[in-house]
């Protein structure tokens, strides 16, 4: 059994204390890179909204020309059986996106 001086521990805990020490050095300080405040809202309603029209509502996804499988081949089965069970699902617009992450 190695009943020595624990010269790794010391040294750890050394590499720990200047690690300390420098971090602490650094962290806190302004450079003159920070972002300014937010301002604060409005005491009457919240945040100052800017003028003009507003106009809501949901842009479409643009369609696919992509042909879909055939409903024979595998690929027209498995798709079909996800379409069964995800109700919003737009087989050529996972096409597109399958082709697009490769």
């Amino acid at each position: 059994m190695h009943t020595g001086f624990p010269v790794d521990i010391v040294l750890l805990a050394l590499v720990a204390g200047f690690l300390v020490l420098r971090l602490r050095s650094v962290l806190g300080r302004r450079t003159g890179y920070e972002r300014p405040p937010m301002p604060e809202p409005t005491a009457a309603g919240g945040m100052q909204r800017p003028g003009g029209p507003v106009i809501e509502g949901v842009a479409e996804p643009p369609r696919s020309t992509r042909p879909v499988p055939a409903p024979h081949t595998v690929v027209g089965q498995t798709l079909a059986r996800i379409a069964q069970a995800e109700r919003g699902f737009d087989p050529a617009r996972f096409l597109d996106g399958a082709e697009a992450s490769f």
